[in-house]
């Protein structure tokens, strides 16, 4: 059985799709599988042994290099695409069977089950709701160098996502009066400027590893915390994947479609007319739906889950 597996291009949309993957995996353990992701989110798949082969599409590249891409794949002879891009790459590489191209589980909420429904046409209800996890299994690796410790991940793709470096460092300053944890930042290179201001005003206990880690020690790190502080960004679909409680504050988007699905999670968010809008500006100037949203908020929902 030969798979490939098309994943979507941002980070945090490719972990949730690693589901998918999950359940491919256990159905067919013995199967050669590729991966297509983009070179942001290729490095998740990089330290997986089961991963045979990698196809990296940059959108960017040269129209030869992309003709030259699906000529190797081409090579390959796919007896299953699962393509959850929606692109005409199945029918390009004459795969034996591959998902619908325009699939009936649009009405479905969550991103996480939209993706896992594809496989309903191929797998039997049972196949799907047992699968295991095989991503990021050597998870804990944080906990022997930072002991008993939370993460804070204030950068998000778009700035009306992003909770106020101000309400972080509030936050952090409640929990180290309250709790023995040592408090991690995360994020990438981009998030910096932000975790650099929020360490230097938050005091000691506080380490900023943002734009220090790849993406499978940044898993690592997460899944050693005791819980996670997140917006909308990679860092809460990590958390969710590996099962970490995500504290997780919204602004304009939908939580049901992209909220946190681990165990003891719960979402803060302000119930206003306008959100969720999707919208990467605000009309009003200021996403208020979260600028509004305090450090007490958010802290009463940390108390009620670790008393």
């Amino acid at each position: 059985m030969r798979i490939l597996f098309i994943t979507l291009s941002n980070i945090g949309d490719c972990v949730l799709t690693l589901p998918v993957l999950d359940i491919l995996l256990d159905k067919y353990p013995d199967a050669d599988i590729s991966v297509l992701a983009s070179p942001r989110a290729e490095g998740i798949f990089r330290k997986t042994p089961f991963i045979k082969k990698i196809f990296i599409y940059d959108k960017k590249a040269p129209l030869k290099e992309k003709i030259m891409l699906i000529k190797r794949m081409m090579h390959e002879k796919y007896d299953l695409v699962a393509d959850l891009k929606n692109t005409i790459l199945p029918f390009l590489l004459f795969a034996k069977s591959a998902t619908k191209l325009f699939d009936f589980s649009k009405n479905i909420m969550h991103m996480r089950v939209r993706h896992i429904c594809r496989l309903k046409s191929y797998l039997r209800p049972a196949d799907i709701n047992s699968a295991g996890r095989h991503f990021f299994l050597n998870n804990k690796q944080g906990q022997e160098k930072y002991g008993n410790y939370i993460i804070m991940a204030p950068g998000t793709k778009g700035s009306t996502k992003r909770w106020k470096e101000d309400h972080f460092i509030k936050l952090i300053k409640k929990i180290l009066k309250q709790y023995d944890f040592t408090v991690i930042l995360v994020g990438d290179r981009d998030d910096m400027a932000i975790t650099n201001e929020i360490a230097y005003q938050a005091g000691k206990s506080v380490i900023d590893l943002a734009g220090k880690t790849d993406l499978n020690e940044l898993a690592g790190l997460i899944g050693g915390a005791k819980f996670i502080v997140s917006c909308d960004s990679a860092c809460l679909h990590f958390a969710s994947y590996l099962n970490v409680p995500v504290i997780a504050v919204f602004g304009p988007t939908d939580p049901e479609k992209y909220g946190p699905w681990s165990e003891k999670s719960v979402v803060v968010k302000k119930e206003l007319g306008c959100r969720p809008c999707q919208k990467a500006e605000c009309a009003s100037g200021a996403p208020e739906c979260i600028d509004f949203i305090s450090a007490e908020e958010v802290f009463g929902k940390i108390i009620k889950i670790y008393p």
